[in-house]
């Protein structure tokens, strides 16, 4: 299944991949099911990105088996991206630090958690677009805690307190 965009760009069509819960994904890819433990819709692109690597390693003379390729994806971490630490409680960490990972993480919020609100910690460098980055993420909080961080780089996190705290007095 897939959707043609303009050129020749095909992109898969996700609306077989199945989510089987917070700890891990199944997906449907040129009809072989394939299971990983990265969470979000953007790793599964990333997965099918790996497929196709290894597909053209493999008509390169690697010798590399569909078995290889499902197992690498199973077993595949990336620390710090929607990384489960804890199911009981249930605690997450995501290393979002600019306005597009912080996209992805407020996608996987979404996927995974619905209507919940969610307690974040959240600490970010002063050159980051912190404004955007709180108000993309700000939404989905029950509670908001800034980090300090010894670093002259970092967002102080009196100003994030204060920056969140106009937007979202309630919650913070």
């Amino acid at each position: 299944n897939f959707l043609l965009l303009s050129g020749n760009n095909l992109i898969p069509n996700f609306s077989i991949m199945n989510f089987i819960s917070r700890y891990g994904n199944e997906f449907y890819y040129k009809c072989e099911k394939y299971e990983t433990q990265l969470l979000g819709k953007y790793q599964m692109y990333n997965a099918i990105t790996a497929i196709n690597a290894a597909e053209l390693l493999k008509k390169s003379g690697a010798e590399i088996t569909l078995k290889n390729i499902k197992n690498g994806l199973k077993v595949a971490k990336w620390p710090a991206r929607f990384e489960v630490l804890s199911k009981e409680p249930l605690m997450i960490f995501d290393g979002a630090h600019n306005v597009n990972g912080v996209m992805r993480l407020r996608e996987n919020i979404i996927n995974y958690f619905r209507d919940k609100k969610l307690v974040i910690l959240m600490g970010v460098m002063a050159d980051k677009n912190y404004q955007e980055m709180l108000s993309l993420i700000l939404p989905y909080c029950k509670k908001l805690y800034t980090e300090f961080a010894v670093n002259r780089r970092y967002a102080n996190g009196n100003k994030l307190f204060t920056r969140s705290r106009n937007v979202f007095a309630d919650k913070i």
